[in-house]
């Protein structure tokens, strides 16, 4: 799989464990692989013959090969690991992620129809293996059908990437002036100890095992910086002071100076007109970037274990809820995600957390302080080249979900990860003050 570029796609509900119907896994999980095989379709169609086969950054594969990568890693997972049915296929090892095939390798790509084909011929299967395999509670790739579910989060995060690519690729249009930024609003949340993390066995590995922490009482801002908040840093010389930069982000600065965040106009849903919102989150800033801002606004970054006891811990019952406004499936009340726009901040009230915290799933993924490292207990699944190769010290969390993310993975308990100076995404961030020590 890609790692880099892959993250956050969901269906608008949660897709429950599928149960066992007449012996087979059941219908539920075809239904949802259909849609979600639309909607990937769907997205391929916004992009043009010369476009498809470029690399519109180091760090994303060229587009049409996410495409073909997708049915790639169903064909893998579902059919050949779980089912045991090797079939290789003449097409499998352009689509592989394998170091003998890096990025730069994959402009090289068959005609669209015959990847579209290809992704047919590997649906096929994988409908009939659904529909006629029977229950195997002691097979982990198959019980509670695993492997489809994983197949699904695989297709939904690298939907997430195509749309990235479609905005990299989209000429950016001018920023409205600068009118009143806003200041931070300050929530209080309460010291003490939270159950992080989940123990759910159709999430990925690094959000399990579920673990009690405890997190010092502090402050975090109500909602994400805006554009209109960042554009102030960058009009009082924030590039250009050393002050607010650590010294690996100062370095970064001075080898390749940016002016402002990758993204300043996203599409307001695939294909729709261009967007650009001064009071909508920033969107498209490295670490580096939101570090040295909440420096320079006197603050600091959150940490992992703040930002997810602020989203989803109920200070009433003690308890934790699966998205910051509860166990109930996302709805578009709740928060900007599924490709709807990127709206103003603030705009979903009916998605505040416990804490009173707004925008905590959906909008932009927000960068945390925290290195990405294994829970206590980690154990890798269904492989070790998903988390593992992140344990390296030198990614940091993202938490939330962003604007094109789909409903389940904007869980609270998910963790995206990205190196310091990766900004291509629909990346943003928020405030805190205190508690740290």
């Amino acid at each position: 799989m890609d790692r880099l570029p892959e993250r956050a796609f969901a269906p608008n509900d949660v897709l429950p464990p599928p149960k066992a119907a007449s012996g087979t896994i059941g219908q539920a999980l075809d239904a949802e692989m259909t849609l979600t095989r639309e909607r990937t379709i769907a997205l391929a169609g916004q992009v043009d013959e010369e476009d498809r086969r470029r690399l519109a950054s180091p760090y994303y594969s060229p587009f049409d090969w996410h495409l073909g990568h997708i049915g790639f890693t169903e064909a893998y997972w579902i059919l050949q690991q779980a089912f045991r049915r090797d079939r290789p296929r003449p097409l499998d090892a352009l689509f592989a992620n394998v170091p003998e095939n890096p990025r730069a390798h994959r402009t090289a790509l068959p005609a669209r129809s015959e990847i579209v084909a290809y992704l047919d011929a590997i649906r096929q299967e994988v409908r009939q293996v659904l529909q006629d395999a029977p229950a195997a509670p002691d097979d982990p790739l198959r019980r509670d059908g695993y492997c489809f579910y994983f197949a699904l989060q695989h297709e939904w995060q690298h939907q997430e990437t195509m749309t990235e690519i479609l905005a990299l690729l989209a000429a950016k249009q001018n920023v409205a002036p600068l009118q009143s930024a806003g200041e931070a609003n300050w929530i209080r949340i309460p010291g003490g100890s939270f159950l992080m993390g989940v123990d759910d066995a159709l999430v990925y590995d690094n959000e399990r095992p579920a673990h009690r922490v405890y997190v010092p009482e502090c402050e975090i801002d109500e909602t994400p910086v805006t554009s209109a908040q960042f554009r102030q840093f960058i009009e009082d010389g924030g590039y250009r002071r050393q002050e607010f930069w650590c010294p690996a982000g100062w370095e970064w600065v001075r080898t390749a100076p940016p002016t402002g965040p990758a993204h300043t106009a996203l599409p307001q849903s695939a294909g729709g007109a261009a967007l650009s919102v001064p009071e909508a989150p920033v969107c498209g800033v490295s670490w580096f970037e939101a570090d040295a801002y909440a420096r320079w606004a006197g603050g600091r970054l959150p940490t992992e274990e703040e930002w997810e006891k602020a989203a989803c811990w109920d200070a009433r019952t003690g308890g934790v809820s699966r998205y910051p406004w509860g166990d109930e499936s996302p709805k578009p009340q709740h928060a900007c995600y599924d490709s709807r726009g990127l709206g103003p901040v603030g705009a979903h009230p009916h998605g505040r957390s416990y804490c009173g915290a707004l925008d905590m799933a959906g909008g932009v993924w927000e960068w945390t302080s925290s290195v990405f490292e294994p829970y206590e207990g980690f154990r890798a699944f269904p492989y070790e080249g998903y988390s593992i190769p992140a344990f390296d010290g030198r990614h940091y969390v993202l938490k939330g979900g962003s604007w094109a993310t789909r409903g389940p993975l904007l869980r609270c308990s998910f963790r995206n990860f990205y190196t310091p100076e990766y900004r291509q995404g629909f990346l943003g961030f928020r405030l805190a003050r205190g508690g740290r020590i």
